[in-house]
C-alpha cells in the first residue's frame, strides 16, 4: 500500500494530506484491502465522491466459470476474496516488463528495510521441513500464544513459493468454519515474503490416533474412549462439515489424510495444510513453479521428484509436487492421473472415503509399495477388501456400502457431495436406513430393536419377571436408573454444547463492535491531525428542530421513536467555551459522516460496508442496527452524534467535555471497552455504552469516541437462548457483578444504572471465576435441581453464566 497506488485519484490540494494519512495508516495496518483504503481516503475528506464513485464503477471482480481456459495468474499480485457464496480470485495485476530505474531500485530497498515490524515474538521451532517451518510464538498485543508459520530463508529463490504461500494463508483465513484453523494475522516480512499466524492447536493428529488404536488391538487391550470407533467417527464428521462449507466456498483440498486432521484437546477437530488447495473453478496452472507442498504441515511432509521418477522408499505417505499433487496413498485415480484441470468435489471425497476404510479396518486402504507401484494402483482405484481390525469384531453392512460408494472408481458413482456421505454415516449411527444400500428385513428388525430398546427391553423384562418375580423386578429397577442417567448425561452434554455456541456467538459479537470503534477511533485520529476543511455543510440541533435548515435526507424514523433522523449527517454541537477554531474544526470532521454511516451498516452485517441510501436507511432507520448511536467528542468542545436527530433534553451548547461517558473513558486505568447504562434520550430504553480515547502520535488524548448498543438488543439476540430448560442468563464481570441479565428485557429504567450491579448468588460459581476456573455446577435451589455453565468472554473481561432445570 503506498501513495503511487492511489495518486491519480487524488485532486493536487490533497495530495500532502492524502500522502501523510497512507503513511499514518501504514504503521497501524500491516495490510489494508484498496477498497478500505479507497473509502478511508474519501471519510477523511481526502477523495471527491465522484472519484470514490468511479474508482467503484472500474472495479470488477472477474469469477471462474468451471470449464473455461483460464490465463496464468500472476501470483504475487491475486488478492483471494470471498463472497457469501464461493471465493474467487480478483484479475491479477499485469506485470511489468520494464526495467526498474534506479531511483526506484532505491525506493523499494528503503520500503523494504522500513517494513513494519512483526507483532509477533517468535519463542521457538515447533516444527520445519525442507522449505518451511512454524514457530511458537506469542502475540505482543493480545498476550496469546499462536503458531506462526514461514518460509525458510533458504527457499528465497524457488519460484513461485512465496505467492503459493500467501494464497494459502488468504484461502484458509476466508474458511470461516469451526474446523478449519483461524487465521489471525497475515504479515509481509519484505521480498516477496509473507508469514502468517493461526490458531494454536495443541493434541493429536488423526494419524496418530489411529496408531493409538492399532497398538491397543496389537497388544489385547481394551481400546481407550479417545481412539474408540464411535469416536472416532464423529471425529470424521467434523471432517465433512469443514469439507462440504469449503466445497460450498469453492476450494478443494486435494491432500486430505489422517495426518493433516488434528484433534485437540477438548476434541476440537482442525482440516489442516491447505498448501494444495485450489479453486474449483479457479486456476489450473499446478506446475512446480506455481504450487507450495507445505514442508512445515504437521506430518512433516517433503518435496519429492514428479510422478515419472521411480523411488526407493517404501512409506510414500508425504505430499508431492509435480506432475501428480497430493499423497499417492490418498489419492483418487483421477487425482493419480495427473488430471488437476478436472478434479472437483469428489477427489475430496474419495480421499475422505480411504480415511473412513482406514478408520474402520485400522488398516491403511493402499499398504505400503514402491512409489510407482502405489501410484500405478491409486490411477486403477485398486483397493483390498475392507474387513473388520480383528477376529470376532465385524464392519457394518451399511459401513461397507458407505465405503465401497466414497471409493469408486468412477467420480460419477460416488457422493455428489460430501453433506450426502456425511447423512449416511449420521443414519448409520441412528439406526435408520443409508441411501447406498437396500433394505431388507432382518436390517429393518435390528434397527427397530434399536430406536426401540426400552419397548424391547420390557417386554423381555415381562418375560423374566413371569418366570423370575422378584429378581426381575430388580434388573428392571436397575435398567430404570441407567436409562434415567443416561438420559441426564446426553442432557447435559446437549446442553454444553449449546453454551458454547452462543458463547463463541456473543464472543464474535463484542469482537465486531470494538473493531468497528476502533476503526472510527483510528479514521478520526487522522482526520482531526491530517484532513482538510471541507466544503459539506454543518448541521447543529438547531437546524434539526427548524427542519427546514436540516439535511435533506431527514425521515421520520420508527427505530427512533418516530423522530425525523439523517443517515448522511451527524447533528454537531459546540460548548459555550469551545476553542476559537471550533467551527474550522467540525468543517474538518465533517467528512467523518462516511465513516459513521459505515460502521453503523457493519455492525449489522460486517460484509456490507455500503448500501445505496435507500437501502441504507431502510436498515438503519426502520429495522435497526445494533450500533443505535456512534459519537466524537474532541478536546476543543466539540461533538459529532450519529445518526443526526433533534435530540430532545440536550442543549445546543452541550459540552461532551462534561459527561460522564467522556471523563469515565479518559479515566479508566484498565483499558475497558464498555464502560456504563445509560437511558436513551429518545425512550428507546437502555444502552450500553463503549467507548475507546481518540490519541495522536506522541499518545496525548484527542478526544473520546463511543457507541451505544441497545439493552434489548443484546438480550434479545446474545443471551436469550430457545432452550426450553433454561431458567436465565447472565453476564458478569471479573468480580461477579451482574453486568446483563436476560430478565432486564425492555427494562426502560429513566435513570442511569452502573455497571456495578448486585453479586451473583451462587458462591461456588463466584469462587471459581475469581480463581479463572470454568465449567459446570451441578446443584440445588428451591428443592429443584439447577445446573450452571459457565465461561469467560475474552474480549470483554466479563463472563458467560447459564442457569438450567434439567427437571422441566
Amino acid at each position: 500500500m503506498t501513495f503511487e497506488d492511489f495518486e491519480s485519484l487524488i485532486d493536487p490540494p490533497h495530495k500532502a494530506a492524502a500522502r501523510t494519512l497512507l503513511q499514518t495508516l501504514a504503521e497501524q495496518h500491516s495490510q489494508l484491502p484498496p477498497d478500505d483504503v479507497v473509502a478511508r481516503l474519501r471519510d477523511a475528506g481526502l477523495l471527491s465522491d465522484a472519484a470514490f464513485q468511479q474508482y467503484h464503477a472500474d472495479a470488477t471482480l472477474e469469477i471462474t466459470q468451471p470449464g473455461q481456459p483460464q490465463p496464468d495468474p500472476v501470483w504475487a499480485d491475486t488478492v483471494v476474496r470471498g463472497t457469501a457464496d464461493t471465493v474467487v480470485l480478483a484479475a491479477p495485476i499485469a506485470p511489468q516488463t520494464s526495467e526498474p530505474a534506479p531511483e526506484q531500485e532505491a525506493a523499494e530497498h528503503t520500503a523494504a528495510s522500513t517494513a513494519r515490524l512483526s507483532n509477533y515474538q517468535l519463542l521457538g521451532r515447533l516444527n520445519a521441513g525442507g522449505m518451511g517451518e512454524i514457530q511458537l510464538a506469542r502475540d505482543t498485543s493480545l498476550l496469546r500464544k499462536v503458531a506462526y508459520k514461514q518460509l525458510l530463508d533458504s527457499t528465497l529463490d524457488v519460484p513461485g513459493l512465496s505467492q503459493r504461500f500467501l494464497l494459502e494463508a488468504q484461502v484458509m483465513a476466508q474458511l470461516d468454519h469451526p474446523n478449519v484453523v483461524p487465521v489471525y494475522a497475515l504479515e509481509s516480512r519484505g521480498d516477496d515474503r509473507y508469514a502468517y499466524a493461526m490458531k494454536l492447536v495443541r493434541g493429536h493428529t488423526l494419524a496418530e490416533l489411529l496408531d493409538s488404536a492399532r497398538t491397543s488391538l496389537r497388544q489385547h487391550t481394551t481400546r481407550p474412549a479417545a481412539v474408540s470407533r464411535d469416536t472416532l467417527l464423529e471425529h470424521f464428521l467434523k471432517v465433512c462439515d469443514a469439507m462440504a462449507y469449503a466445497h460450498a466456498k469453492g476450494v478443494i483440498h486435494r491432500d486430505l489424510k489422517p495426518a493433516n486432521i488434528m484433534v485437540g484437546s477438548f476434541n476440537e477437530v482442525y482440516v489442516m495444510d491447505w498448501g494444495l488447495a485450489r479453486l474449483i473453478a479457479g486456476p489450473t496452472d499446478d506446475s512446480p513453479d506455481n504450487l507450495l507442498n507445505d514442508p512445515a504441515a504437521v506430518d512433516r511432509s517433503t518435496l519429492t521428484a514428479t510422478s515419472g521418477q521411480t523411488a526407493s522408499n517404501t512409506g510414500h505417505s508425504h505430499t508431492r509436487l509435480g506432475e501428480v499433487l497430493g499423497t499417492p496413498r490418498y489419492m483418487a485415480p483421477e487425482q493419480a492421473a495427473g488430471a488437476n484441470a478436472s478434479l472437483d468435489e469428489r477427489s475430496d471425497i474419495y480421499a475422505l472415503g480411504l480415511i473412513l476404510y482406514e478408520l474402520l479396518s485400522l488398516r491403511k486402504a493402499r499398504p505400503q509399495g514402491y512409489l510407482e507401484t502405489l501410484l500405478e494402483n491409486a490411477r486403477q482405484g485398486i483397493l483390498p477388501p475392507l474387513q473388520a481390525p480383528a477376529p470376532g469384531l465385524s464392519i457394518a453392512a451399511e459401513l461397507h456400502a458407505i465405503v465401497a460408494t466414497a471409493t469408486a472408481v468412477m467420480p460419477a458413482q460416488r457422493y455428489p457431495t460430501v453433506a450426502a456421505l456425511a447423512d449416511d454415516i449420521r443414519h448409520f449411527l441412528r439406526g435408520e436406513p443409508v441411501s447406498v444400500l437396500a433394505d431388507s428385513l432382518l436390517r429393518k428388525t435390528q434397527r427397530w430393536i434399536g430406536r426401540h430398546r426400552q419397548a424391547t427391553l420390557l417386554m423381555l423384562m415381562g418375560i423374566v419377571m413371569i418366570a423370575l418375580g422378584a429378581t426381575s423386578l430388580s434388573l428392571y429397577q436397575r435398567y430404570v436408573v441407567l436409562e434415567q442417567a443416561q438420559f441426564q448425561k446426553a442432557l447435559l452434554s446437549r446442553f454444553v454444547t449449546g453454551f458454547a455456541d452462543q458463547k463463541d456467538r456473543i464472543e464474535k459479537q463484542f469482537l465486531l463492535f470494538s473493531t468497528l470503534l476502533e476503526d472510527l477511533v483510528a479514521t478520526a485520529a487522522a482526520t482531526r491531525l491530517y484532513g482538510l476543511p471541507a466544503t459539506e455543510p454543518i448541521f447543529t440541533l438547531e437546524d434539526y428542530r427548524t427542519l427546514d435548515s436540516g439535511p435533506p435526507d431527514l425521515y421520520p424514523a420508527s427505530r427512533y421513536a418516530d423522530n425525523v433522523i439523517s443517515i448522511d449527517y451527524p447533528v454537531a454541537f459546540i460548548s459555550h467555551d469551545a476553542q476559537p477554531n471550533a467551527i474550522a474544526l467540525l468543517r474538518q470532521l465533517t467528512p467523518l459522516r462516511h465513516q459513521f454511516r459505515r460502521i453503523a451498516l457493519m455492525s449489522e452485517d460486517a460484509s456490507i460496508g455500503y448500501l445505496d441510501p435507500p437501502a441504507a436507511r431502510q436498515l438503519i432507520a426502520e429495522q435497526g442496527v445494533p450500533l443505535h448511536w456512534s459519537y466524537i467528542g474532541l478536546e476543543e468542545g466539540v461533538l459529532l452524534l450519529y445518526p443526526g436527530t433533534a435530540i430532545s433534553g440536550l442543549p445546543q451548547d452541550y459540552d461532551p467535555r462534561q459527561a460522564l461517558w467522556y471523563q469515565q473513558a479518559l479515566a479508566d486505568q484498565d483499558g475497558r471497552f464498555c464502560g456504563s447504562f445509560r437511558s436513551d434520550s429518545l425512550g428507546e430504553g437502555l444502552l450500553l455504552s463503549c467507548h475507546s480515547v481518540i490519541r495522536d502520535e506522541a499518545r496525548h488524548p484527542l478526544g473520546v469516541a463511543g457507541v451505544d448498543i441497545p439493552l434489548d438488543y443484546l438480550i434479545d439476540t446474545l443471551l436469550r437462548w430457545p432452550e426450553p430448560n433454561i431458567i436465565e442468563t447472565f453476564l458478569l464481570d471479573s468480580d461477579g457483578h451482574i453486568m446483563i441479565r436476560s430478565s432486564d428485557y425492555q427494562q426502560h429504567d429513566q435513570q442511569t444504572r452502573s455497571l456495578e450491579g448486585p453479586l451473583y448468588t451462587e458462591q461456588e460459581v463466584l469462587a471459581n471465576l475469581r480463581q479463572g476456573r470454568f465449567g459446570h455446577l451441578e446443584t440445588e435451589r428451591d428443592d429443584q435441581p439447577l445446573w450452571i455453565v459457565y465461561d469467560d468472554i475474552a474480549s470483554l473481561g466479563w463472563s458467560y453464566v447459564v442457569e438450567f432445570n434439567p427437571a422441566d
